[in-house]
């Protein structure tokens, strides 16, 4: 139904049609809002402890993610991401609908990278063998293993 970057002025993006197809009301899309928003600021505080924060400023930055169903997440995330100054944005996904990476190309990030545009699509799990999610242990883990090789 849609999707939330946080910060000083937080973005939030609403997919329209499945808000009106599901008959999500104002409340109901609120309410999920602020609860996504608490989680943003839990996970933050937890992977804070081990990710220090990075001055975007200025530079490229890439949104990788597991796959685009809707685009919505993504499409929040870089337009959310315009905030901070960023020179320029682009998108690494392994796989995509084609037509949402035409619609980013054209109007939303200057480049993305897709491993398997597809015009099929259901969901992003139906492409991988193993979809399951990470714990936050998983991710303290992956940091904390990056961390060490930079050192």
């Amino acid at each position: 139904m849609g999707a939330v970057v946080d910060g000083a002025h937080p973005y939030v993006f609403k997919n329209g049609d499945v808000i009106r197809q599901a008959g999500i009301s104002e409340a109901v899309f609120q309410s999920a809002m602020n609860a996504e928003l608490k989680e943003i600021e839990r996970r933050k505080a937890i992977f804070g402890t081990v990710l220090p924060h990075i001055d975007i400023e200025g530079k490229t930055v890439i949104l990788v993610d597991d796959g685009i169903a809707t685009g919505a997440t993504m499409k929040a995330a870089a337009m959310a991401i315009e905030q901070y100054g960023v020179r320029r944005v682009g998108v690494a996904v392994p796989v995509s609908p084609k037509e949402v990476i035409v619609d980013f190309e054209e109007r939303i990030v200057e480049e993305v990278i897709c491993l398997e545009p597809t015009s099929s699509f259901g969901a992003v799990g139906c492409f991988y063998l193993d979809f399951g999610q990470l714990s936050d242990d998983d991710v303290i883990a992956c940091f904390r293993q990056l961390a060490a090789a930079e050192r």
